[in-house]
């Protein structure tokens, strides 16, 4: 790239670098205070810690040493918190000083004369007078680089609207506390910044974008946290670096509401948490919690002894694999909405309490009636959860029944002593009598216990029985019900329970209230959303009651063709009676031009605009054998830099493994990824990586070999899952095809 320092004045140029170099060293200065104050804190932290230890040492002794330790306890926790803020000013010390700041904005207010010059950076920065050096890229100012073109502009800060005359905008790469290349946006040159930064090699971790936001991209990250936020655009076009950056915002500008423990990312897979496990902190933010799927389903959901539960990766090899069209029919019917509604009527109180109670008897007399187990199921409180009912029916026949047998032992003890005179105070008698009870108690709270327990494995299993039977009225087609039921008895009989029925598993239990929801996650951020059925959105909806959503897809990257064609579009009906807002995304920016145009052309053209990137053309090659392809490889590895990233995408494990073997064979040095278990890496530059396209979702390489593009379907489905696979490549792509 051309030098933009040329195209300043010298003087300018000076006065810039001159302002670098007394930033940095203001940074340089805190950054010493801090690192000294921290020897301080790790000194007085062992002090206090030996003061506590001798002063309460004889604490079992001395009631006044036990009455300080919650004194120490208080100190000792506002030094962790001392050391906690002095560790992240280092952080974030030692993160900004090679690059304080990436842009310029000058603006003037209407009314005034001067025209103020605001450097923004990823995090605020004053000198110790509190001058301002450098403004947060999330601060309200900030608003107009990223919204605002030269001319009248304004910006709104605490509910009030700033007018005036944004007169200029200044980009700048900043690395080693050198000023590479600066330059003003009136200026004719196009994402030239951007650009520059695309045709560098990727990294094994995702970077924070502040200094290229675009401006649709601006409107997804500072949209208001309510509802649902559906944000939808083709591969490339920043989905996920979007959503880290919104979830910076959020905790930025509502930090009293979002913190680190209240936000929640649902990812496609494990790897893909690896990869993006550096852009919060790289933006002076915590990392937040990040998992799959499976993971918001709690420990206390209760499985049968003896069943196991498949796995959301071997559940998506089955998708991508030559499925049985009984279980694409039991996947497809239990991702549909209508799927979800009915069982969500058949698990409503009226149809769990219909003809459920029965009188618990002791001969002819009447413990605890039905009548009265209906009154408390069905009087409770709208609110009440099923369980919650039955907690209550059980909670008042226990009661019931520890009455009756205190009666009962009365009544036997009369019985006894009527004609018998009673020495004493017939303790004796009366521990008899109780004894004679006991057993008739036992048998009665077992009865129930069987009454007031949801066994929902049998509730579930009923459902789906009565589906597949015709009991239960429905539009659904009567053979997918048929193929449900039955593919789900075969992989009960083999003691597994298949990943679709898992989450409709779960969804019953929250429904009939034996899992809680989680009421202390406040906003989640759900990745590649594309590829979740509607049963799933609504079980996210009902595990999170409180929540607000982003969702992130492109229907047009679905690895599972069996969960709906669109259901980004399915999400309103999943969350209903909830504000829904809908941003596209319409441009790419992670591939060449040519690259995107061939991953066009594989959709029929359909997808959006590109940044005007140019590269290789993608290479197209056939091979006769696994042999051919092997020696293919070899000199594609030998014509590639050495330090870039470079995967074999194959459709599906088996795949994998029998391209691993070949390049073996062939002394290939590579290394298949088919786990998702955490720390797993699915990025190391300079090694050949082997994995699924399902697991490569929302990744990144410099270079991407296609296995068999021949091995794709030829219908929509089979045709967006090559295009996953060939959107994950930045600057070359290789398509082999066998034949």
């Amino acid at each position: 790239m051309t030098d933009m320092r040329n195209n300043f004045d010298p003087q300018e140029l000076a006065v810039e670098n001159g302002r670098l170099s007394h930033v940095v060293g203001v940074i340089s200065r805190k950054l010493y205070e801090q690192e000294h104050l921290s020897e301080i804190l790790r000194g007085d932290n062992v002090k206090l810690n030996q003061l506590m230890w001798d002063d309460t040492a004889k604490a079992i002794y001395d009631f006044d040493d036990v009455a300080a330790m919650p004194i120490y306890l208080s100190d000792m926790q506002q030094m962790a918190y001392r050391r906690e803020r002095n560790a992240k000013m280092i952080d974030f010390l030692n993160r900004i000083i090679d690059s304080p700041w990436f842009a310029r904005i000058s603006f003037v207010e209407d009314g005034e004369s001067n025209v103020d010059n605001y450097y923004i950076g990823i995090g605020n920065l004053n000198d110790d007078k509190g001058n301002i050096l450098v403004i947060d890229w999330r601060a309200d100012i900030s608003s107009l680089y990223y919204d605002s073109d030269i001319g009248p502009s304004f910006y709104e800060t605490r509910g009030y609207k700033i007018t005036g005359n944004l007169t200029g905008k200044r980009q700048y790469k900043i690395s080693d506390r050198q000023i590479k290349f600066m330059f003003d946006s009136d200026v004719a040159i196009e994402d030239q910044l951007l650009i520059e930064l695309l045709e560098n090699n990727t990294s094994p971790h995702m970077k924070n974008i502040v200094s290229t936001i675009q401006r649709e991209q601006n409107s997804v990250i500072k949209s208001a946290p309510g509802g649902v936020l559906i944000v939808s655009g083709p591969a490339g076009s920043g989905k996920t670096s979007v959503a880290m950056h919104r979830i910076a915002y959020l905790m930025y500008r509502e930090r009293k509401t979002f913190n680190a423990n209240s936000i929640l990312i649902l990812s496609p897979n494990n790897i893909f948490n690896d990869y993006i496990s550096d852009v919060l902190p790289s933006l002076g933010e915590d990392s937040v919690n990040s998992m799959v799927f499976a993971g918001i389903i709690p420990d206390t959901l209760p499985m049968p002894e003896g069943i196991s539960v498949q796995t959301g990766i071997s559940f998506m090899n089955n998708a991508a694999g030559n499925i049985s069209r009984a279980r694409a029919n039991s996947i497809s019917i239990k991702s549909s909405p209508e799927f979800t509604d009915t069982m969500e009527k058949f698990l409503s109180p009226e149809s769990v309490g219909h003809n459920r109670f029965r009188d618990i008897m002791d001969g002819d007399t009447v413990i605890f009636s039905a009548k009265d187990m209906e009154e408390f199921f069905f009087s409770s409180y709208p609110g009440l959860t099923i369980q919650m009912r039955m907690n209550r029916i059980r909670n008042a026949g226990n009661a019931a029944i520890m009455s009756w047998a205190e009666q009962e032992s009365q009544r036997l003890f009369e019985i006894e002593t009527e004609n018998t005179t009673v020495l004493g105070d017939g303790s004796e008698i009366m521990s008899k009598c109780r004894a004679m009870v006991r057993g008739k108690v036992s048998q009665h709270l077992g009865e129930l216990f069987n009454i007031t327990t949801l066994n929902v494995y049998n509730i579930y299993r009923t459902f789906l029985r009565r589906l597949a039977r015709g009991r239960i009225r429905t539009n659904m087609d009567t053979g997918m019900l048929t193929d449900a039921y039955e593919t789900y008895m075969d992989a009960a009989e083999a003691g597994v329970m298949q990943y679709e029925d898992y989450c409709a598993y779960a969804l019953a239990s929250l429904m009939l209230g034996i899992v809680e929801p989680n009421k202390n996650i406040l906003h989640v951020v759900i990745d590649e959303a594309q590829d979740y059925s509607f049963l799933q959105f609504r079980l996210l909806r009902l595990m999170y009651p409180v929540a607000s959503f982003t969702c992130l897809g492109d229907p047009n990257q679905r690895v599972n063709p069996y969960t709906g064609s669109d259901n980004l579009s399915a999400i309103p009906g999943a969350f209903k009676g909830t504000q829904i807002t809908r941003i596209n995304l319409n441009k790419s920016f992670r591939s060449t031009s040519e690259i995107s145009k061939f991953c066009s052309d594989l959709l029929g053209g359909t997808i959006g605009d590109n940044v005007d990137r140019h590269g290789q053309p993608v290479k197209l090659n056939q091979c006769a054998s696994t042999v051919d392809f092997a020696d293919y490889v070899f000199n594609v590895i030998d014509d590639i830099d050495a330090s870039s990233t470079t995967a074999v995408l194959c459709k599906n494990i088996e795949q994998c493994n029998r391209c691993y073997d070949i390049l073996k064979s062939k002394g290939i040095y590579s290394r298949i990824v088919l786990s998702d278990a955490a720390g797993t890496v699915g990025i190391s530059p300079g090694i050949l990586t082997i994995m699924p396209v399902f697991m490569a979702k929302g990744l990144e390489f410099d270079n991407v070999i296609i296995y068999n593009s021949n091995s794709y379907a030829q219908d929509t489905a089979g045709r967006q899952l090559l295009y996953t696979a060939c959107t994950r490549a930045l600057h070359r792509l290789y398509v082999n095809r066998f034949v």
